[in-house]
């Protein structure tokens, strides 16, 4: 039974008008339990960028998921759908959770030919002492069997972007003690995050050194729309999820958890159904108003550089 409230505040959500829309991809444009993206979502990706509304890809992803995304969609975007190159330039992506944006300059061949950093120099060299004291921690307590460390790196520095912790077991009191520890260590290294979520299927903590919710301000700026003017659509809504502090807003609408309040992080509701997954996205994006801004400049490295630095 959905709550009344709940229901009332999600209608009246979907009065607002949106200028742009952000996607987290992984179970919010991709088939159920798999990294590959939805075909069914593909014409109305099309159809967003032919009506010029900017695009805003955010994922935990690194460069390599991004670079697999793009060859999963572009091509077909392109020769199925025929999305121009100058239409594809509208697509922004935020990786590695936030911490880097990914654009492309005008007049490119080359999609993402440019990025920036929006994580701060010294958050990036606190999660280095992060990995050092983290896998000191496990292995003196023993619990180092019990996950695997994943990092995500800049190809052209291999500076660590994020760590992830992937539980190995389903005992939930060690995967408690694990957490613990990370969020003991987190408390004394400043612009350090923790979230759950998910990773190849499995359930995983990354240490990340910005929040979607950030990143997401950071891409308004650069895009030149108004601030709060993005439509946010994730799918790991609940307070611990690696979606969270960008779906806590009225703007934000989720495919799978939610945060349990009734008045940001909604559901997607259909005849008195919630829908999960890519059913839940395209259902939104059928009621949601989608309008594009007048004269919308093409975002350059100066305004990242300025929107950064406001930030």
């Amino acid at each position: 039974m959905i709550d009344e409230e709940l229901s009332q505040n999600y209608m009246k959500a979907l009065e607002q008008k949106f200028n742009a829309v952000c996607f987290d991809i992984d179970g919010t444009l991709t088939e159920k339990d798999s990294i590959k993206i939805d075909l069914r979502i593909l014409p109305k990706l099309a159809s967003i960028l032919k009506n010029h509304i900017p695009i805003v890809f955010i994922t935990g992803r690194g460069e390599t998921g991004l670079k697999n995304l793009v060859q999963d969609i572009v091509e077909i975007l392109k020769n199925k759908y025929n999305v121009t190159q100058k239409e594809l330039q509208k697509i922004y992506a935020l990786v590695n959770d936030g911490a880097r944006i990914f654009i492309t300059s005008n007049g490119s061949q080359e999609l993402f030919n440019v990025n920036k950093y929006i994580s701060s120099e010294e958050s990036l060299i606190n999660l280095e002492k992060m990995d050092e004291i983290i896998k000191k921690k496990l292995k003196s307590q023993g619990l180092e069997k019990y996950v695997q460390i994943i990092y995500s790196k800049d190809s052209k520095t291999n500076t660590i972007i994020n760590i992830r912790l992937m539980f190995l077991t389903n005992d939930q009191s060690i995967n408690d003690q694990i957490v613990n520890i990370i969020n003991a260590i987190i408390d004394n290294l400043s612009g350090l995050n923790l979230t759950i979520g998910l990773y190849k299927g499995k359930k995983v903590a990354q240490i990340g050194t910005t929040t979607k919710n950030k990143a997401i301000k950071v891409a308004e700026k650069i895009i030149g729309i108004p601030q709060n003017s993005m439509l946010r659509i994730g799918d790991c809504g609940d307070k611990s999820g690696n979606d969270y502090s960008m779906l806590n807003c009225n703007q934000g609408f989720s495919v799978g958890t939610t945060s349990g309040e009734n008045n940001k992080c909604f559901p997607i509701i259909e005849n008195g159904n919630i829908l999960k997954g890519v059913d839940g996205t395209l259902n939104l994006l059928e009621k949601v108003k989608l309008l594009p801004t007048i004269c919308l400049e093409h975002a350059t490295e100066k305004r990242i550089y300025q929107s950064i630095c406001q930030n």
